[in-house]
């Protein structure tokens, strides 16, 4: 039984659709096309799970998502009698030529469809019955009139092959109206064939063209259904085909490896990979080379698709056989799609064998997707292939793209320590400054490694300052703050007390280039927290190099300061930190500021009251922190 006509007489009739994910539809069908796309209405939606429903006045079904229907069995029989009417309708003959007659004619095609059809409907004027002409397409060319009949025929099919439809319809017209052709399977298939053109060729034109096969009683045989099914390999018809090849089936009709190619190409385009790679490794198994054309649509398809996987392995496939890859539109869109999602396989292989060879040049954003790519995945050789080539561009760097090359260094197994920290320095000496964001991947690569890779990233510094290169401070910062994080502070000082090697001096009356920042002494007030008995004098000796080297006091370094005199009972410093902070007009945080106030209270300083009376917000505060106080100090809150 063919699904369309039983759709065509079920308007209006209720039926239940089941998609391919689950999904049941029960409504009135109102429409469908011949792509079996349908419209329902008065729809109750079911999801696959069977625990939601969902009311919807109207619902449009695409007919690539259904998996089955279930109509009422009255319309399954009427279109029973109806096949069977046709059939011996179609006995009684036929009479009349209709592919010279300009008049528009219903006919019925392979699936039981109704079709509206007329040849002349392309890109050549419509005829008219008394054969006058519309347009300006001549009724024939010179070159027609001193032919023959069969060397008219080869023009025909070349006319077809190549997809001119105007030229095709012309000739068509021309040996029926002069040279008395009558309506035969080689120009039905010239008409079919012709529309393989991509912009100006329809699946539905085929399905109207077989139609008038069908009616004028002609055999479709093998050449035709070859024609069509390579139409539809362009305009997808998964219905049109799938009767094509049934008919093929019923008939005895062999499809050929170029028909298999065809459908393969349809399934495709249809999106039906699971299908067409089954197809096409059907081939491989057989030795089969797909045809050029063919294996380029895979590899499109499935990069399209996100499969990058399967893209590389159609692309290996072919290497194999040794095909090359001439398409250079196709070559740039295996490395561009496989580097923007960090496919490291396909990225490479398309690097090595398009890239480097010289057989592509990307654009500058594939560039940087593939340096990405290899950061990622630790390739430094790509990388730095990559810079080089950005580099023969005369592009100007930033430091993303020296992050990225870091990245792979720290990334490569082994890991590459003094390779990044080298590119690091080479950053500096083009005077681009190293952020917080070019830093963290050397902070996160030092945590997660012993303690003595730090101790060794250290050396390295020192010895690339050795040879004279222009080492970031943000480096020392990291090699500080990854000690930090370790509450090594011992370590982190005698960093600190050696940083005094990297300072640099100008040319005469220029300021010298202090070898810390404000960054440098936040890490270590945040590192005297952990420094016990020593915390005092490590404060002290800081706060007077802060001042020695002109470093102005952030907010960032008050608070620390304050929880490290809190956490190792200095009230000393405490009460300097806090009057400058005051000078300054800073505010500490008010955690911190409570710790404060506890931390002086614990040891029955008079400071506390200053602090509560500095900071404390509204009423409610001040009474909630006193009353604290008075607890810690044992004093009745009722006295004043």
């Amino acid at each position: 039984m063919l699904p369309l006509g039983l759709l065509n007489l079920a308007q209006g009739h209720p039926m239940l659709v089941e998609l391919k994910d689950g999904t049941t539809l029960n409504g009135h069908l109102v429409n469908c096309d011949t792509y079996m796309n349908l419209t329902l209405k008065e729809v109750v939606q079911t999801s696959a799970e069977g625990d939601r429903f969902f009311r919807l006045s109207e619902a449009y079904v695409r007919g690539n998502n259904i998996k089955y229907l279930r109509l009422e069995d009255e319309i399954v029989e009427a279109v029973k009698e109806q096949q069977q009417q046709q059939q011996q309708h179609n006995k009684g003959g036929r009479g009349g030529s209709r592919i010279g007659n300009p008049a528009i004619t219903q006919s019925r095609g392979l699936d039981g469809a109704v079709a509206w059809f007329t040849v002349t409907r392309f890109e050549a004027p419509p005829l008219k019955r008394n054969g006058e002409r519309r347009g300006k397409l001549p009724r024939s060319f010179p070159a027609w009139e001193s032919k023959s009949s069969p060397e008219l025929y080869d023009m025909l099919r070349s006319y077809a092959e190549d997809g001119k439809k105007a030229m095709t319809v012309a000739l068509v017209d021309y040996l029926v109206r002069n040279r008395g052709e009558k309506p035969n399977s080689r120009l039905y298939s010239s008409l079919i064939l012709c529309n393989v053109d991509i912009d100006n060729g329809s699946a539905l034109t085929v399905a109207q063209l077989l139609a008038e096969v069908e009616d004028e009683g002609l055999p479709m045989d093998s050449g035709m259904c070859h024609d069509a099914l390579k139409v539809l390999s362009v305009h997808v018809d998964h219905i049109l085909r799938a009767d094509i090849l049934e008919h093929m089936r019923k008939s005895w009709l062999t499809l050929s490896t170029e028909g298999q190619y065809y459908v393969a190409a349809g399934l495709l385009r249809e999106g039906c990979l699971e299908d067409a790679l089954q197809m096409l490794s059907r081939f491989r198994h057989g030795a089969e080379r797909l045809p050029t054309w063919l294996a380029d649509l895979t590899t499109y398809t499935l990069l399209d698709a996100g499969e990058h996987g399967g893209a590389l392995d159609a692309i290996i496939d072919r290497n194999a056989t040794g095909e090359t890859i001439d398409s250079a539109q196709l070559a740039y869109e295996a490395l561009d799609s496989a580097s923007k999602v960090h496919h490291y396989a396909g990225t490479l292989h398309a690097w090595n064998t398009q890239v480097k060879p010289g057989h592509t040049n990307p654009s500058t954003g594939t560039y940087l997707q593939v340096l990405a790519t290899a950061a990622k995945h630790g390739d430094t050789d790509l990388a730095v292939q990559v810079f080089r080539c950005l580099g023969q561009q005369a592009i100007v760097f930033s430091e993303r793209e020296y992050s990225l090359l870091c990245q792979a260094y720290l990334s490569s197994q082994p890991p590459d320590l003094f390779g990044a920290l080298s590119t690091a320095c080479i950053m500096a000496e083009n005077n681009i400054v190293a952020t917080q964001v070019f830093t963290r991947p050397f902070l996160i690569f030092l945590r997660h490694e012993p303690l003595h890779t730090t101790e060794k990233a250290f050396e390295h510094i020192q010895e690339l300052h050795r040879g004279d290169r222009s080492v970031p401070l943000a480096l020392i910062n990291v090699i500080l703050e990854s000690y930090a994080l370790g509450h090594h502070v011992n370590h982190a000082m005698a960093v600190y007390q050696s940083m005094h090697q990297f300072e640099r001096y100008g040319p005469p009356g220029q300021p010298r280039t202090p070898f810390a920042d404000a960054q440098t002494f936040e890490i270590l007030y945040f590192l005297a927290r952990f420094a016990a008995r020593d915390a005092h004098d490590m404060m002290a000796l800081l706060r007077e190099e802060q001042r020695t080297l002109g470093i102005n006091t952030t907010e960032s370094m008050v608070d620390k300061l304050i929880v490290a005199c809190v956490k190792c009972s200095d009230p000393v410093i405490l009460k300097e930190v806090l009057d400058e902070a005051r000078e300054l007009n800073m505010e500490p945080k008010m955690g911190t500021l409570k710790r404060t106030v506890e931390a002086l209270a614990s040891v029955r300083d008079e400071f506390c009251w200053e602090v509560i009376r500095r900071y404390s917000k509204g009423e409610d505060m001040e009474k909630s922190w006193t009353e604290e106080v008075r607890t810690v100090w044992d004093i009745d809150p009722s006295s004043t």
